[in-house]
Parts: C-alpha cells; structure tokens; sequence
C-alpha cells in the first residue's frame, strides 16, 4: 500500500508542468540613481536633461528619471545617445534631429 503512494506521488510530481524560467533581472535604478548623484561625470546627462525641459521636451520633464535613463543607455551601450547634441539643441526641432528623443 504504501509503494503505491510513494508511486502515485511520483506520478502527481511528473504530470505538473516545468516552472517557466525566471524573468532577467532589473536594472538596479535605486544604485543607478546614487551613481548619478555622486560623481561629476553627468554633467553632461544633467545639462541635455536640463535643456529638454527647457525645450518643452516631455523627456526631460523629471530631471531625475531622465539622467538615470541616459545612465542605463549608456551603461548598456544600447544606442548611442548623442547628448551633446541635445546639450546644443536650441529647439524641439534640433533635439528631435539628434534622432535620441521623441520631444512631443
């Protein structure tokens, strides 16, 4: 009797599906953030993100989240981000020339 629970088990644990595999990870924004803020090497993320919500540009409207998202960009080296050319843009228009933002 009891050789056949032991078998029934086996079978019930056999019949479940595989766990589905784990999502990748998040970037740590929380470490990325602090990164931001503590060395001078964003100036250059501080002064696009400064100048698109200058512009009028819905990317730079929250200064914080704009700099860690330039950071993550170009940690990741994804794309190329051409923040001087958003540091120099002088209108929506010339920030959405630098092909990296959208400047609804």
């Amino acid at each position: 009797m009891q050789s056949s629970y032991v078998v029934l088990v086996f079978a019930a644990i056999a019949a479940c599906p595989p766990r589905p595999p784990s999502p990748p990870p998040e970037p740590d924004v929380v470490a990325v953030d602090a990164a931001v803020r503590s060395d001078g090497a964003d100036d250059a993320y501080v002064r696009a993100c400064t100048n698109l919500h200058a512009l009028g540009c819905s990317e730079g409207d929250h200064e914080d989240l704009c700099m860690v998202t330039l950071r993550l960009a170009d940690q990741t080296q994804r794309t190329d981000l051409r923040v001087d050319c958003l540091v120099a843009a002088a209108s929506k228009d010339a920030a959405r020339a630098c092909g990296t933002v959208a400047c609804p």
